[in-house]
């Protein structure tokens, strides 16, 4: 199996991956993303009050 490299990160409302060399727009929220973490293989955006699943966005 081959490793593969991408890079997750934010930008004010939305949250973006970089695959090598695709911009890749994952999601956008309402208000400004203050923070991302993953845990047990999933993503997850926080913003001022809540908590989202990044790619469900639940």
């Amino acid at each position: 199996m081959e490793e593969e490299n991408i890079l997750v990160f934010s930008d004010y409302e939305k949250v973006y991956a970089l695959d090598k060399d695709n911009l890749i727009e994952v999601t956008s929220r309402k208000n400004p993303i203050k923070v991302l973490c993953s845990h047990n293989e999933k993503l997850y955006d926080m913003d001022q009050s809540k908590i989202y699943e990044t790619l469900t966005g639940k």
